[in-house]
């Protein structure tokens, strides 16, 4: 059995990486619709 507080940090690591990734994704579909809105 590996403790808890062993993994804990890999899940949290995975988790900010998913995070992070989603909110960037996410902040370059918003930049882009903008990107439009002003082009048209």
């Amino acid at each position: 059995m590996i403790p808890d507080f062993l993994i804990m940090p890999d899940k949290l690591l995975l988790l900010s990486f998913w995070g992070g990734l989603h909110v960037w994704l996410w902040g370059n579909a918003v930049n882009y619709q903008l990107y439009l809105v002003a082009y048209i």
